[in-house]
């Protein structure tokens, strides 16, 4: 089993895990100077076990440094108390299959642990034992309270894989019969292909008057070949693409923005819309060619349907097998 998959291996594993408000963690992180109070209190007892905001954040900090990366205010907030939310809830389920596997232990390689510690320090930005140690202690934690954690993700996985996961067969029969009653998932849409001559209403060559602009460009547009559109929307565009001569690439047509949608709408390979009026801009398209809606063949897409029913079966599987052993447990939550 590659362990070093668990961020992936996890995903199944939250799947259909029930998700608190968003508002239930408090927004401090371990490089931000919280306190220990903070970081220690207690977000959750499972059978009297308590999980504290530590715990949460030992497992969140690498992701939420990518987080930081992506997003800004409200946001980011939004998005980072909902990575602790499901990192919380996968962490209720590892305590409750590590209380079952404790009636049935089975060994659990040493360098596997040590694999998991490797991962976890990388998320935190630590590159020895050493530091990592340094760091835990500073937060009330240890080295060795952590390779007992790492010991819980690596029995999860092993015990979902043995109880939920070996359950799992899809059959070709299955597999011909979602091709079959899903036709419009497996089909390519249709495509268009346009070059696209963009004249900016504000700060663009076409300065104080960029609709006279536009106008004025009408004439030589209509009925121009690829070649001279090209030279065209060098000469006068306002796209990044103008450089490449306005050419788009195949795209579906089901994306296209409906100003342009509609000024397309009859117009076959080769022949030239605009003026389009955005806000923004104005724009001259020119239909390059077509690609209709064409039926992915079975053999092709086979492989591709097989993974997702399977995927499909085996988050289902862990989701009841989660919910038997939630009916058994005591789960309180804390506020912030």
């Amino acid at each position: 089993m590659k362990y070093c998959m668990l961020s992936i291996c996890f995903a199944l594993l939250l799947a259909g895990a029930a998700v608190r408000g968003t508002d239930f963690f408090p927004t401090v992180r371990l490089d931000s100077g919280a306190s220990r109070a903070q970081i220690d209190s207690v977000l959750v007892s499972v059978n009297g076990d308590p999980v504290t905001l530590l715990d949460v954040l030992l497992e969140t900090t690498g992701a939420e440094r990518e987080l930081a990366g992506l997003f800004t205010g409200e946001r980011l907030l939004n998005e980072t108390r909902l990575l602790r939310t499901r990192t919380l809830e996968s962490i209720i389920l590892r305590k409750l299959l590590y209380l079952k596997y404790q009636e049935n232990p089975f060994p659990v390689p040493p360098q596997e642990i040590e694999n998991v510690l490797d991962i976890i320090s990388r998320d935190m930005g630590i590159t020895t034992r050493e530091m990592l140690e340094e760091k835990l202690s500073a937060l009330g934690s240890s080295v060795e309270k952590l390779r007992e954690r790492a010991k819980e993700r690596l029995v999860t996985e092993a015990m979902l894989h043995q109880l939920c996961d070996r359950q799992v067969y899809v059959t070709p029969r299955e597999v011909y019969e979602e091709y079959t009653s899903h036709p419009e998932r497996w089909t390519e849409p249709e495509a268009i292909n346009l070059q696209l001559l963009q004249i900016l209403r504000e700060n663009g060559r076409a300065g104080d008057n960029p609709e006279k602009y536009a106008e004025g460009l009408r004439n030589q547009v209509s009925g121009a070949d690829y070649d001279l559109f090209r030279e065209l929307v060098k000469s006068h565009s306002d796209s990044p693409l103008a450089s490449t001569g306005g050419e788009t690439g195949y795209m579906s047509t089901e994306k296209l923005r409906p100003e342009f949608a509609a000024a397309l709408k009859g117009l076959q390979a080769g022949e030239t819309a605009g003026p389009v009026a955005t806000p923004e801009a104005f724009y001259f398209l020119r239909i390059c060619g077509f690609h209709p809606a064409k039926k992915i063949p079975f053999s092709k897409i086979r492989e591709r349907i097989e993974k997702e029913l399977r995927e499909k079966a085996l988050s289902e599987n862990r989701r009841r097998y989660e919910e038997k052993l939630r009916e058994k447990a005591v789960i309180r939550y804390f506020g912030p």
